[in-house]
């Protein structure tokens, strides 16, 4: 065996595992990557009756699309993951990610520890062309439930991405690459 290869190969074993982080994304210059492959779910609406939808991993790459369907009723559908498993603390400055439609309104919504929901308007994405949507949590278009005091208490519980209904277009889809929450905690050494 070669005894570079050797020496290596408990570091890299202990760089791996010895984080949290590693099992669910990657480090990328202050940036944490999402894994979009890994604890991401599917919801109709809650009061939406008719939603239809699902969420279609890519395994060939980091991507995922959200499928709706609001012909036969609902107002919107979302894709959404704990985030109990990563360290998503006070010093988080953002989220961002690429998105593709065409689909309409895009949403992000962030569960604190006492379950308040902050929801944020991402972007509209009208057609097929790669956008860079970014949010830098400030001024929430909406925030309910937990607390109620309209204060983001850490750690994070979950994300959600919400495709809400736009006329004329009721049937479609958003695909999803490179979910980066923003933090100067994911500093590489």
């Amino acid at each position: 065996m070669n005894t570079k290869l050797s020496v290596l190969a408990p570091v890299v074993i202990f760089a791996l595992f010895s984080s949290p982080l590693s099992l669910f994304g990657e480090i990328h210059s202050g940036q944490f990557w999402l894994d979009t492959r890994i604890g991401w779910e599917f919801a109709e609406g809650p009061g939406s009756p008719g939603t239809q939808g699902n969420i279609e991993f890519l395994d060939e790459s980091k991507r995922f699309v959200l499928n709706y369907d609001f012909e036969k009723g609902g107002e919107y559908v979302s894709a959404s993951r704990t985030l109990e498993d990563i360290e998503a603390s006070e010093s988080l400055t953002g989220v961002e990610m690429l998105v593709w439609g065409p689909g309409g309104p895009v949403y992000l919504a962030l569960v604190d520890s006492t379950d308040q929901v902050f929801t944020y308007l991402l972007g509209d994405v009208k057609d097929d062309n790669q956008h860079a949507l970014r949010n830098n949590l400030e001024d929430p278009e909406s925030v309910s439930g937990g607390a109620g005091d309209k204060k983001m208490h850490f750690p994070l519980k979950g994300i959600r991405l919400i495709i809400k209904k736009a006329e004329p277009m009721t049937k479609g889809k958003v695909t999803f690459e490179r979910i980066a929450l923003t933090s100067p905690q994911y500093q590489l050494p």
